[in-house]
């Protein structure tokens, strides 16, 4: 698909896969939107992205199909990946499986996407992890924790990764 881009596309493009929509063939892609990833339709005869299908923010990952029919995998900051359905190309998503029903039990860190201009002139987003009971105004320690960007970069995932513990620490203040 990514040959199919101008060369100034810059964002990853995590899978894709050929789908029928009201008679037509088209790609649906997976693309990386920053700190968030979107199911998109791209169009291969006019070679651009015609609809983005998702808006929640946070992460949708892996899909299996049937006809219109998808389940596909989406996490956010306060939510591990789950299971989703959809049969309508994402107009209603509904929640399949709670598989850690208990984080609900804990303080969770507030994501923030901030943006700001880089030294080319080109936006880039991130995000502010921020402690479960942030006050405005309060002076708070700071890690700055970089990771690529633009196509690959930190999101706005449910991080349990060895490198990364965004709620322990926001938790720890």
């Amino acid at each position: 698909l990514k040959d199919l881009l101008p060369d100034s596309y810059d964002k990853e493009i995590n899978n894709h896969r050929w789908v029928k929509v009201d008679g037509k063939d088209l790609i649906l892609a997976n693309i990386n939107t920053g700190v968030n990833s979107h199911y998109f339709l791209f169009d291969y005869d006019k070679k651009e992205f015609v609809k983005q299908l998702t808006k929640n923010d946070g992460v949708y990952g892996s899909a299996n199909f049937r006809d219109n029919k998808m389940v596909y995998t989406f996490t956010d900051p306060v939510t591990p990946s789950d299971i989703y359905y959809t049969e309508d190309w994402f107009k209603a998503e509904k929640r399949v499986t709670e598989t850690n029903p208990h984080i609900k039990k804990f303080k969770l860190a507030k994501y923030e996407t901030i943006q700001w201009k880089a030294s080319d002139g080109k936006m880039v987003e991130g995000i502010l992890i921020l402690p479960p009971d942030y006050e405005k105004g309060k002076k708070y320690p700071m890690i700055a924790q970089l990771h690529g960007g633009p196509e690959r970069s930190y999101k706005k995932y449910f991080s349990t990764s060895y490198a990364t513990y965004p709620h322990v620490l926001a938790g720890l203040g």
